[in-house]
């Protein structure tokens, strides 16, 4: 028998640290998981219906929300909810 070969998996990244920083851009999956609390996919399906945060294209893969941008999205949101 042969031994198994690992793949490499790239790590998660870091978690995003509360509170938000206006002009950082955080990476979509650790803000839908630590600031959201929803999955990747729930937050694109929300983002395809024109309801999601402004997203800021860092290259031509990377895409991000900047700080400001989603504490705005999300204050806009609960203000929603409350009326």
């Amino acid at each position: 028998m042969s031994p198994r070969s690992k793949k490499s998996k790239k790590s998660p990244p870091p978690p995003v640290q509360l509170p938000l920083q206006d002009d950082k851009v955080y990476p979509i999956p650790p803000f839908c998981r630590d600031v959201l609390g929803v999955s990747v996919d729930t937050f694109r399906r929300i983002c395809q219906r024109g309801e999601g945060p402004p997203i800021t294209r860092l290259s031509k893969t990377r895409i991000g929300i900047r700080g400001r941008h989603g504490k705005e999205w999300l204050d806009a949101r609960a203000k929603a909810a409350a009326s």
